[in-house]
């Protein structure tokens, strides 16, 4: 099986509450702000940080920034790729959500949605049964399923590769949950994630493949948006982004009162913005910052996510999206 390599620690960072990071590159035009989504929990605002143990004479002093692709999916563009899913969406009247720029497809046993502007899309097979699952597969096997599933239907660029699987478990209505266990996996999820340039690509850049039952796939969410090259960008200096995330420019999830604040290591990485093509149109280098603190008498993991591209801004602000990932703080010894 083939695994994507991206750090527990980075993956967490994207579960930080709404902020938005003022980005501007070194070249004519200036980067949109770039919306990471999280925890919405306290952290430390200024804090004291080490760089002695950090190495970061790897890191390039340019770097590529990507434009993602807007499509134009028209009704029949649509219809034909319902269609792979069911022939008779072939010529059927989809409903169209204003919001989301998407038409959905959808009849007793089929649900088909794709976004006009983006080429995102969900397939949902209507038909799994509700009954116990008597032989959801292997891990490996579900792999197999996921990744044959999307190679049929032309999910499955090769910057992807699969990165882990859950599974999904639930409660049988008739159980009595004070004697019985009862709880058993319905489904596992096929989690897939991308690297461009040989970075991993943080943020909502995934695909997530269900899986029920002898193989049967149960859901399918192909969420990120395609990209074409724009132009390379100068790269702050990493002291200087380690200073942006000392002073609330980057987001982290350092706990108050902190202290003892090391960093271990940095690395570059791209990050794909949930927000909508207008807002924003590219995707951007970040530094990925990891290191440890001390904290109520424990060492503490933690990461950071900083614009690469330009010193920027952070500033809080409501935001309903919901994270890429979930953290889950990470201790040492």
């Amino acid at each position: 099986m083939k695994k994507l390599i991206i750090s527990a620690t980075a993956l967490g960072i994207l579960a930080f509450a709404g902020y938005t990071l003022s980005v501007e590159g070194k070249s004519e035009e200036k980067l949109p702000e770039l919306f990471i989504p999280g925890m919405g929990q306290s952290v430390a605002n200024d804090f004291k940080l080490s760089l002695e143990s950090m190495d970061s004479s790897e890191l390039p002093e340019k770097q590529q920034v990507y434009k993602f692709k807007k499509f134009n999916i028209t009704l029949e563009d649509a219809r034909k790729k319902a269609a792979q899913f069911d022939p008779s969406f072939e010529k059927a009247a989809p409903k169209q959500n204003a919001q989301l720029n998407s038409y959905s497809f959808e009849n007793e046993t089929v649900l088909v949605e794709i976004e006009k502007d983006t080429g995102k899309m969900y397939y949902q097979d209507k038909t799994y049964p509700s009954e116990v699952a008597k032989n959801v597969p292997s891990d490996e096997e579900a792999v197999a399923s996921a990744e044959e599933f999307l190679e049929k239907f032309g999910w499955l660029p090769e910057t992807f590769e699969p990165a882990g699987v859950t599974a999904n478990t639930i409660v049988p209505g008739d159980v009595n949950s004070e004697t019985e266990a009862g709880d058993y996996v319905s489904t596992k999820t096929v989690h897939f994630y991308q690297k461009i340039d040989q970075l991993p690509v943080l943020g909502v850049s995934r695909i997530m493949v269900e899986v029920g039952d002898n193989g049967q796939i149960v859901s399918a969410r192909k969420y990120h948006k395609e990209v074409e090259a724009f132009t390379s960008y100068g790269l702050k200096s990493v002291r200087e982004a380690a200073q942006d995330l000392q002073t609330s420019k980057g987001v982290h999830n350092i706990s108050e009162d902190a202290k003892n604040v090391v960093l271990d290591k940095v690395e570059l990485a791209y990050y794909e913005d949930p927000a909508r093509l207008d807002q924003q149109p590219y995707l951007q280098p970040v530094y990925v910052f990891e290191g440890t603190y001390d904290y109520e008498g424990k060492k503490v993991s933690f990461s950071g996510v900083v614009p690469a591209v330009s010193s920027g801004s952070i500033k809080a602000m409501d935001a309903d999206v919901p994270p890429a990932v979930s953290y889950k703080e990470k201790e040492g010894k």
